[in-house]
C-alpha cells in the first residue's frame, strides 16, 4: 500500500498516527485505538508501553504546565493497526472505519492572531544574561493562532510534508478533534538494541536560492562566533547528560544541516549503552536539551514560563514511537502546530544569548514558523 492510499485513511479514523524518519528508512502509519495513556510520568508510560504488542506513538509535554487538551499534556496511543510503509512490516489488524470525513472543501483562514510584544518581553532575560555570565542561554518561543473554516485536510498535509520537507522528520498524532503536527529536523534520541544516536542542532542562518550565496551563508555560519558558542554549549550539555549511560563518539567540528527554510550547525552524537537503559529513560535524561531549554536549566525554564504567553505542551517536547521490542526514536516537536476544533496554534523558537540581536531572532522565528504556515496556505488552494 503506497503513501497516498495510507494518507487517505486519516479521513476514516478518529485516531491515527504518522511518523516518517528523516533518513527515509521508516514511514509508520497507525489507525484505530487499541489502548491509550494520558500521562506525563515517564515511569508510568514505560510500564504501560511494555504491555503493548504494537508500536506506540506519543509525546511527553515540555513541562508540567497544563493546557485544555487531552493530547498536549502527555499522550501515547497503541493503534489497532500499524504498518511501516517502507519495509512492509505490520502489527495488529486493520480496524473498521469510524466514519468518512468530508475533505473536498476549499479551506480558508477566518482570522489570524500574532504573538505580540515578543521583543519587549524577551528584553528582561537578555539583560539578565548580560549582567550574569553564569546565565548563558534561554530558548524562547513564539506562538501564532490561526482560525480555519474547516479542519486541516490531513491526507493532503502528509503529501505536502513529503514534497516540501523531504529531509525532516514528520509526525502527526490525531486524537478525535485534536491534531499535533511536526516537521522537525531535530532528533532527540534513537535506540537500536544497545546503540544510541542523538544530535546537537543549534546555530541558524538563512537559505538562498543562489547556490553560491547559500554555500557562503553556510561557511559564514561555521565561523560565526555567536552561533559556534551556542552550538558548543548544546554539545557539552547533551554529552554531559548521557556520558554516564553510554560510551559516546562525535566529531570535533559541526556539520551543516539544511532544511528548505534555514540551515543549522549540526553535530551527530552516537554511543553504546554501558548499562541496560530503556528508551523512555534516555528521553527523560536528555529532555530538555539546551537547544530547547537553556543554561542553566532551572533559570531558563523559569524564563520560558514567565516570558512565553502560553504553555508549550508538546511544542518543543519529546515526541516519537517505541516498538514492542523497546527500540524506537524520539524527536523534538519544533516547526509544529496543534489543531483543536479548527483553531490552529503554530510554534517556533530561537536561542537567546547575551550577544543576541532580538530583532534578528524574531525574524528567524518567523522564518521557522513559515514551515507550518506554508503547509496551511497550500490547503487554501486547489
Amino acid at each position: 500500500m503506497n503513501i497516498k492510499n495510507l494518507a487517505k485513511k486519516f479521513n476514516y479514523y478518529q485516531n491515527a498516527v504518522y511518523f516518517s524518519s528523516a533518513n527515509h528508512q521508516h514511514r509508520y502509519f497507525g489507525f484505530g485505538k487499541s489502548d491509550e495513556i494520558i500521562s506525563n510520568d515517564v515511569e508510568e508510560i514505560n510500564n504501560w508501553q511494555i504491555k503493548q504488542t504494537v508500536p506506540v506513538f506519543g509525546g511527553i509535554p515540555f513541562d508540567k504546565q497544563h493546557l485544555d487538551s487531552n493530547l498536549m499534556n502527555g499522550y501515547f496511543i497503541a493503534p489497532q493497526y500499524v504498518i511501516d510503509e517502507k519495509t512492509g512490516q505490520s502489527w495488529g489488524k486493520i480496524p473498521q472505519v469510524d466514519s468518512q470525513i468530508q475533505t473536498n472543501h476549499l479551506n480558508k483562514i477566518i482570522s489570524s492572531i500574532n504573538d505580540v510584544n515578543w521583543i519587549a518581553r524577551t528584553t528582561s532575560p537578555l539583560q539578565e544574561m548580560l549582567n550574569d555570565q553564569k546565565k548563558k542561554k534561554v530558548v524562547l518561543g513564539m506562538q501564532k493562532t490561526i482560525n480555519l473554516d474547516y479542519p486541516l485536510n490531513l491526507d493532503k498535509l502528509i503529501i505536502s510534508l513529503n514534497k516540501h520537507q523531504p529531509n525532516s522528520y514528520h509526525l502527526i498524532i490525531k486524537n478525535n478533534d485534536e491534531v499535533f503536527v511536526s516537521a522537525t529536523p531535530e532528533r532527540l534520541i534513537r535506540l537500536n538494541k544497545s546503540t544510541i544516536e542523538t544530535a546537537a542542532v543549534a546555530g541558524t542562518t538563512n537559505r538562498d536560492l543562489n547556490p553560491k550565496i547559500d554555500q557562503q551563508l553556510a561557511n559564514d555560519l561555521k565561523h560565526d562566533i555567536k552561533n559556534l558558542h551556542e552550538h558548543e554549549l548544546v554539545v557539552q550539555e547533551i554529552t554531559n547528560k548521557i556520558a554516564n549511560l553510554a560510551k559516546l563518539d562525535y566529531p570535533d567540528e559541526p556539520k551543516i544541516l539544511k532544511t528548505p527554510q534555514v540551515q543549522h550547525l549540526y553535530t551527530p552524537i552516537t554511543g553504546v549503552l554501558k548499562q541496560q537503559t530503556n528508551l523512555l529513560q534516555l528521553v527523560a535524561a536528555l529532555h530538555p536539551t539546551p537547544a530547547l531549554g537553556g543554561i542553566p536549566l532551572d533559570w531558563a525554564l523559569s524564563q520560558i514560563k514567565n516570558t512565553e504567553l502560553n504553555p508549550r505542551g508538546l511544542f518543543a517536547a519529546p515526541i516519537g514511537y517505541v516498538l514492542p521490542n523497546g527500540d524506537g526514536e524520539f524527536v523534538i516537536g519544533i516547526r509544529s502546530l496543534w489543531e483543536k476544533q479548527r483553531t490552529v496554534k503554530l510554534f517556533a523558537g530561537a536561542g537567546i544569548l547575551a550577544g543576541s540581536n532580538l530583532t534578528q531572532e524574531a525574524r528567524e522565528i518567523k522564518l521557522k514558523m513559515s514551515v507550518m504556515e506554508d503547509l496551511i496556505k497550500e490547503q487554501l488552494h486547489e
